[in-house]
């Protein structure tokens, strides 16, 4: 699988624990509106709490 081509501007990049596992989260300058990001970071926690239960987040 390739990897994505992304344009936007690195602004952080952190390691998050989740229970035994780690994920890195790279923060880009958002081309989004701030609903849009907001939707964004709601969809993310939910999947990750259905990956890592409800616990990790």
């Amino acid at each position: 699988m390739d990897k994505p081509v992304i344009t936007e501007k690195l602004i952080k990049n952190y390691e998050i624990d989740f229970g035994k596992g780690k994920a890195v989260v790279n923060e880009y300058l958002p081309s989004l509106t701030k609903d849009e990001i907001e939707l964004n970071r709601m969809t993310v926690k939910n999947i990750l709490a259905k990956v890592f239960g409800k616990d990790a987040i």
